[in-house]
């Protein structure tokens, strides 16, 4: 089956979005916190949810009339460069419902965020897999009552991510190298 590598095109990108879903691709769901940060629990009073955005090097089914069935994934520096730009462009109110782009939600954002990393000691939070270094995790803010209802009674489970990406298989990424190592071996003679 063929496998996409996805990575942001170059230059500034201001399209990105997370959406809350019913069934997010990369099939990790989040948690809710209460005031005593216990997991899966609800509280209409501070309305967090937490989970990954985006798990590095997981390979997620995709369909289309063109491909047919594939695989696309994300690297470590793939989701690295997703998260600065996030940050970067201050897109952390970029939320909709159900993949309605453009359609931002209103009064959900994104307060918290951190890409794991064992070199320097950040890993998921106790009650969540420890998933691969790269991987993204976020918490929202719900301050919607509408959204905070479909939360709360199951309808959403998850967050997923949206955005144009640009994409490069194995063989491209080999012939690149190839092409690299002759270069540099008629430069260097």
């Amino acid at each position: 089956m063929e496998l996409l590598k996805l990575y942001l095109p170059e230059g500034e990108n201001k399209e990105f979005q997370i959406a809350l879903v019913d069934e997010p691709a990369i099939e990790s769901e989040w948690h809710a916190f209460n005031n005593q940060h216990k997991f899966k629990v609800i509280s209409d009073e501070r309305r967090i949810v937490s989970g990954y955005a985006m798990i590095a090097d997981m390979l997620i089914p995709r369909y289309d009339a063109h491909r047919g069935y594939y695989n696309v994934k994300f690297t470590k520096q793939a989701i690295e460069d997703i998260v600065y730009n996030f940050f970067r462009n201050g897109l952390n109110q970029n939320t909709n419902e159900m993949h309605q782009t453009g359609d931002l939600a209103e009064g959900v954002f994104v307060f918290e965020s951190f890409i794991l990393d064992k070199t320097r000691g950040i890993k998921a939070p106790e009650g969540f897999k420890q998933e691969a270094d790269g991987s993204w995790f976020i918490s929202m803010k719900v301050n919607n009552d509408e959204v905070w209802e479909k939360v709360k009674s199951g309808e959403y489970t998850g967050f997923s991510i949206e955005n144009r990406f640009d994409h490069v298989t194995d063989k491209e990424e080999e012939l690149k190298r190839l092409l690299e190592e002759i270069e540099s071996n008629i430069i260097n003679k």
